[in-house]
């Protein structure tokens, strides 16, 4: 874990995501663009609603928040607006779209993004 208290890829994993690439992007800038772009969002979020952004990813002019339950999406759907502003500023382009995703329940792995 990061001082900040956020799970991060284990050092083993580094090398291997930063040699991978997807459109043009090694994964783990893609990872860590998404990481910083879930905190920023979180931080505009009251502390209930903030701790049910488990990731925030923006694609084009896309934007995909991942929450943990379809009560807490529809709460995030509401806050679309400000979330895509948000971002947006972030991202250095607009995002237009807004799309949230339930995350299935977690088996437990190690790799859970919180």
């Amino acid at each position: 874990m990061d001082p900040s208290g956020e799970k991060s890829v284990p050092a083993a994993l580094t090398g291997v995501l930063a040699g991978v690439r997807l459109g043009g992007l090694s994964l783990s800038a893609l990872s860590d663009d998404a990481l910083r772009l879930t905190r920023q969002l979180r931080g505009c979020l009251e502390a209930d609603l903030a701790t049910h952004c488990l990731w925030a990813v923006a694609h084009g002019d896309l934007l995909c928040v991942v929450t943990d339950s379809p009560g807490w999406a529809t709460r995030f759907r509401f806050m679309q607006v400000t979330l895509l502003e948000t971002a947006s500023a972030s991202a250095d382009r607009p995002l237009r779209q807004f799309r949230v995703m339930v995350a299935p329940p977690s088996s437990g792995g190690p790799f859970q993004f919180s």
